[in-house]
């Protein structure tokens, strides 16, 4: 400030304040400051092992849950491709017994008529057009057998497949065909839960 004359420099205070006598801890104080200073240390690496463990834990995890999706997919596309698999092999064996006993169907099937129309009125029980001349003879024979020749006749007609045959009178007819118990096989296997989100998958994905 203007008017105001500097103070000049006191180098006894300087002096003075040099010889304050140092500050001195004591051994309780030390301890206590060295134990800090342990405890300090001991917490931070307790807590970036902490850290290291829990990011390794949560790969292992991720880890854990790919191979259990990757397990869960391989096992569910296994499961679906053995019932497709036992599906054809199914359908195959009932075409193939289908074929070889196409006597022993029709006769089924006739039991099953008389056994619903005691009345015995006019019917005949036809068979494929392919079928063979043995076959035919045979059920003639087993008609006749059944007493059913007195009002039934065996017939061919080109509609009906290999295998399958039908009855038919004057108020109805009675069938047995492959293509009914290859779709009841279907929906069986169709109902299986792999198979049922498989479905489900393509009809959402579908235009």
């Amino acid at each position: 400030m203007a008017g105001t004359a500097a103070k000049p420099f006191d180098f006894d205070e300087l002096g003075a304040a040099s010889a304050m006598p140092e500050r001195t801890y004591s051994a309780a104080e030390m301890e206590q400051a060295q134990q800090e200073a342990r405890d300090t240390a001991i917490n931070q690496l307790v807590a970036r092992k902490a850290e290291a463990q829990t990011r390794l834990l949560e790969r292992i995890l991720s880890q854990l849950n790919t191979d259990r999706k990757i397990f869960t997919d391989a096992l569910n596309a296994h499961r679906t491709a053995m019932s497709q698999t036992a599906e054809k092999v199914l359908e195959k064996f009932c075409a193939g017994l289908n074929a070889n006993r196409e006597t022993e169907i029709a006769l089924r099937l006739l039991n099953t008529y008389l056994a619903a129309a005691p009345d015995q009125a006019p019917a005949a029980i036809v068979l494929s057009k392919k079928t063979n001349t043995p076959a035919i003879s045979k059920l003639k024979k087993a008609v006749s057998a059944n007493g059913g020749n007195k009002f039934m006749t065996v017939e061919t007609s080109p509609d009906i497949e290999p295998g399958d045959c039908r009855i038919e009178w004057r108020q109805g007819a009675l069938s047995y065909d492959l293509e009914k118990t290859l779709r009841q096989i279907h929906e069986i296997f169709s109902s299986a839960p792999e198979n049922r989100k498989k479905t489900k998958t393509r009809k959402a994905t579908s235009p």
